[in-house]
């Protein structure tokens, strides 16, 4: 029976130090791997390239006064869309609006217009009442050159979409071999915010081989806002700086902070769903403007 008894204590420590070695090293691959700031940062750059949705945030200020913000809600399928409210303010004047951008068609239409007197409430002028909650619309057609919303927002800083697990390794290694991105992972900082790990980056971006990574990405999301930009025109351009903050568990792109501190871009809600109806009655954006003057 001593014998039994033993045997049993002695299997019992065996499958306690089991355990304890187990714990161990998932601890240390916890630790040095899964949250190694490269890894972290790699993580986030694959993960922007399978999101669903996600909410952009955009928040801008001048010396002159001048401020804006913006929330974007974007949605890569079934039908992608980017659903915008906005906010923009130069000295006593305030317009708020929105937008519903797809890949080839707009609708835009204010939803406030203020001006301010001095020692007045703020106020709507009459010559724009007209022009409020009326939804104007335009096509790629029309559209020209100029910057679509939809294609502001999935090409920003770093390029957010969900592609196919081909098109993803190929951007990735892009991306690796022509080093978009620089960050000395030595200066990582590492900050507890909201209850959860976050490490703050400082990244340098090298012009020519970002625009030619947009180039990529745009052509394999379908869309021919960048086809005609000429890459060798950024040779030689001054390095992009900024400061990029990521979730250090879950990989997600927190907040990106340009080098002057003047415009902030924070990202939530990844992978929330929303519903976008598409606007039954509207007019020609020119003439929606036109309302204005």
């Amino acid at each position: 029976m001593k014998y039994f008894a033993r045997t049993n204590r002695l299997a019992l420590s065996i499958v306690v130090l089991g355990i304890i070695l187990a714990s161990l090293t998932a601890w240390t691959w916890w630790r040095q791997i899964y949250t190694n700031p490269e890894n972290v940062f790699d993580r986030m750059l694959s993960g922007s390239l399978t999101v669903p949705t996600v909410t952009k945030g955009t928040s801008e200020s001048s010396d002159d006064g001048q401020s804006a913000q913006q929330t974007s809600q974007l949605s890569v399928g079934p039908l992608p869309s980017v659903v915008t409210h906005a906010t923009a303010t130069q000295g006593p004047t305030s317009i708020a609006y929105e937008s519903i951008a797809f890949p080839d068609r707009e609708y835009f239409r204010y939803t406030n217009i203020t001006t301010q007197a001095e020692g007045e409430e703020p106020s709507t002028p009459e010559q724009y009442q007209d022009a409020l909650g009326i939804w104007g619309f335009t096509s790629a057609a029309t559209m020209g050159t100029e910057a679509q919303m939809f294609d502001q927002t999935v090409l920003g800083i770093v390029p957010i979409g969900n592609l196919t697990p081909a098109d993803r390794a190929e951007l990735l290694r892009q991306i690796h071999a022509e080093n978009v991105y620089t960050v000395n992972y030595e200066s990582v900082e590492r900050k507890h915010v909201d209850g959860r790990n976050v490490y703050v980056y400082h990244v340098q971006i090298d012009p020519k081989a970002y625009v030619s990574m947009l180039k990529t990405f745009a052509r394999m999301i379908g869309s021919d806002q960048l086809a005609d930009v000429d890459t060798a025109a950024y040779e030689g351009a001054p390095q992009l700086q900024g400061d990029m903050s990521i979730d250090a568990r879950a990989g997600y792109l927190g907040d990106v902070f340009y080098a002057d501190r003047s415009r902030v871009e924070p990202f939530t809600s990844y992978g929330l769903q929303n519903t976008v109806e598409e606007p039954a009655d509207s007019i020609p954006l020119l003439q929606l403007q036109s309302m204005l003057q």
